[in-house]
């Protein structure tokens, strides 16, 4: 049971709007689950390094790639598997195009590292013709190159001794070249990892991070892990945790990195810093296993309790099965170097107040009170606020990581409230409609906050639900503001939002009802939405049905020009600075 989508800009055909979207389905995958992951998917795939126009096969099997393991709850009983590659120029002639693939299994078991690792059945199409043509498999069964111990124990050996041999995604990888650290940090991030909600962070070259996940998780067992073998600093805390999980950053983020306040108590390693201390982690395994002796032999644990010392306990968790058998040569990745991938507060200050004239928006700008909702990260909260010197930094060594104090909004813009935290983490696209539409310029507040703070996915998430409202709403007040908060945005995320957008607002509210008078950029942005919204309205044949909303909401009797495009004009659709 399972199913699976394909993620891409595409070309404009066979009723399919054009741009970013989802191209293709298979199997068992629910709308709910579409619209959820969706969010999740990476529009942009930058390692700094150069992409062709016309690669050539040994160059795109050298592209930075990015797979992702993950559930999406804590009771893991759904996995899903993201892999995306760089797919150069998209239909408008525009480079970084990425295309991604995305499976779910039920079975409530992490598919192993060692089968999703480029897997010759997942696509890794390169330009808009492989991107509009390329057909997706239900699931992925196929291994790939690193289900061979041959290669994995050369790698941790600091030495590959046949290099033409080689799989073409690693034949520009540099091992590094001391075998006894190599062996020594896989082991201690198994042993993180095999605690539980064991988080960690491992610094190293993108071309390395299969091949550093796929050796971690010989160590770690049956169980399995989360992980992600390319991630950006900022977008850590935007990463679905599982049981466990393994990030790899690029050396070019460790400083960033430094700077960053990650949840979960995570262990950073680096190839070029000393082990941290995972003495805590290593007992913390001991006891563990000991808690399962118990569970499952009481009498026998009734006579020990209290009475093994942790050296022991710690000594028989860590006990492990010979190593494997000599290794052939023959049966190993030597034999198929090339065989992967496929060819082709309640009330907002912004709220309209009964002494303030309708027409004229309050200052979008002015700061109320900050929320302290517990359950919303991005609050400030109510005491132990940092001390400005205080710098949170990774794990080093005699140093456990603490968990981190994440704050809230600039100094500008406060913070999410809590229930505008739930909403955005349930999605809720009627409610943020009316929210943003009571409360007006909120939605200027919202787009103001740091993008970073909440990480790749949420942003672009909350960001589909401003330019709704700014779809519905937006007076001429509005354009300088609007205008620099979109300044951060990069054209092709512009275009993603634009896509999210109509993906969830969608027969929410009616277009006829609409009132803005946006220009420049602004302008641009929501005529591109407005053209978005309604043809994916139009191939649904949906009809927007009033009585879903309050009876006396603002938006529902509202008479605006016909078309509601404003001062703008017609749809001409997005097209950047």
């Amino acid at each position: 049971m399972g199913g699976a989508f394909s993620y891409a800009s595409f070309s404009r055909a066979n009723g399919r709007a054009g741009g970013w979207g989802v191209g293709q389905k298979a199997g068992d995958i629910t709308q709910e689950e579409l619209a959820e992951l969706v969010s999740f998917v990476p529009t942009s795939l930058n390692n700094g390094t150069a992409i062709p126009d016309f690669p050539s096969a040994q160059q795109r099997a050298e592209l930075v790639r990015r797979t992702a393991v993950f559930a999406l709850t804590p009771e893991a009983e759904k996995w899903v598997t993201m892999v995306s590659v760089p797919a150069g120029l998209d239909a408008t002639g525009r480079g970084g195009n990425v295309f991604t693939y995305t499976s779910i299994s039920r079975t409530g078991t992490p598919p192993a590292p060692a089968t999703v690792l480029f897997s010759p059945d997942i696509p890794a199409p390169f330009s808009i013709y492989e991107v509009d043509k390329v057909q997706i498999p239900v699931k992925i069964s196929a291994r790939g190159p690193l289900h061979s111990d041959v290669l994995l124990e050369e790698f941790l050996d600091g030495e590959f001794r046949r290099p033409e041999k080689l799989p073409a995604p690693f034949k520009a990888v540099t091992p590094n070249p001391n075998p006894t650290f190599n062996r020594a940090l896989v082991t201690a991030m198994a042993t993180v990892l095999n605690s539980r909600n064991g988080l960690v962070i491992l610094v190293a070259p993108a071309n390395q991070a299969a091949l550093w996940i796929a050796a971690t998780a010989r160590e770690v067992g049956e169980d399995g892990f989360g992980f992600s073998t390319f991630e950006k600093a900022a977008a850590i805390n935007e990463f679905p945790l599982s049981t466990s999980t393994m990030l790899v950053v690029p050396p070019s983020e460790k400083q960033r990195l430094k700077e960053t306040a990650i949840p979960g108590n995570p262990v950073v390693f680096a190839l070029d810093e000393a082990l941290p201390d995972i003495s805590a982690y290593e007992a913390s395994v001991a006891e563990e296993a000991d808690d399962e002796i118990r569970e499952t032999q009481p009498n026998r644990a009734e006579q020990r309790a209290g009475t093994e010392p942790a050296s022991e306990m710690s000594t028989a968790a860590s006990d492990k099965p010979e190593q494997r058998a000599a290794l052939n040569f023959e049966d190993s990745w030597g034999k198929e170097p090339a065989g992967f991938g496929a060819s082709i507060a309640d009330s907002s200050p912004f709220a309209v107040s009964g002494d303030v004239p309708a027409n004229i928006p309050p200052d979008p700008l002015e700061r109320p009170a900050p929320s302290t909702a517990q359950d919303n990260p991005f609050a400030t909260p109510p005491k132990a606020a940092p001390e400005p010197a205080v710098e949170t930094a990774p794990a080093t060594v005699g140093q456990q990581p603490q968990p981190a104090v994440v704050p809230g909004g600039n100094a500008s813009v406060p913070g999410l409230s809590a229930e505008e935290w739930q909403k955005l983490k349930e999605f809720d696209p009627r409610w943020w409609i009316e929210h943003l539409d009571t409360h007006r310029g909120r939605s200027i507040q919202l787009a103001y906050l740091d993008k970073n703070s909440l990480g790749e996915g949420l942003d672009k998430l909350l960001m589909s639900a401003i330019v709704a409202s700014w779809v519905f709403y937006f007076p001429r007040d509005f354009n300088l503001l609007a205008e620099d908060a979109l300044r951060p945005w990069e054209d092709r995320e512009l275009e993603h939002i634009a896509h999210l957008t109509a993906m969830h607002f969608a027969g929410t509210f009616v277009p006829e009802h609409c009132e803005r008078y946006a220009t420049g950029r602004v302008g641009m942005l929501l005529d591109r939405t407005t053209q978005l919204l309604a043809e994916r309205s139009a191939r649904a044949q949906q009809q927007p049905d009033p009585s879903h909303f309050a009876q006396h909401t603002a938006w529902q009797h509202r008479g605006a020009a016909p078309g509601g495009l404003g001062e703008h004009g017609r749809n001409t659709g997005f097209h950047g600075r």
